[in-house]
């Protein structure tokens, strides 16, 4: 017989990073995002062209710009192909994605102040921090 009280588990849990690709077919948050955000089924996406930093908070189906995001319990890639997302991005950061694609490394945010609901979690991505992807 073995004696587990000496032993301790090992956390081996993979931590992914929170990342987000910008290209000419459209933005997708890796699973990361998606794990961070509780596999949340909706999400909103704001913009702040002052300080070029975009925001996927969690949200819910009523919510007037809520987007759907996660089906229930299945954290994903998740894509979005929208054209005015896209133009919105790379219009902003003057991106010619014909030519390059770019990734963003994000930041989780674990309480956004100034949301209408305590405890809304959310995945901040600052654009001037996009790298080319290779």
């Amino acid at each position: 017989m073995i004696d587990l009280s000496k032993y301790k588990p090992i956390e081996i849990r993979e931590n992914r990073d929170l990342k987000m690709s910008v290209t000419n077919y459209g933005v997708t948050f890796g699973k990361g995002v998606t794990e961070a955000l509780d596999g949340c089924q909706y999400c909103e996406v704001l913009i702040n062209p002052i300080d070029e930093r975009l925001l996927v908070m969690k949200s819910s189906k009523g919510e007037k710009y809520a987007l759907e995001f996660c089906p229930k319990g299945k954290e994903k890639t998740v894509r979005f192909t929208s054209r005015n997302l896209i133009y919105k991005i790379s219009g902003l950061m003057k991106w010619d994605l014909t030519i390059n694609s770019y990734r963003v490394i994000g930041t989780f945010i674990p309480d956004i102040k100034g949301s209408f609901q305590p405890g809304i979690v959310g995945v901040l991505f600052d654009l001037k921090q996009a790298v080319v992807m290779r």
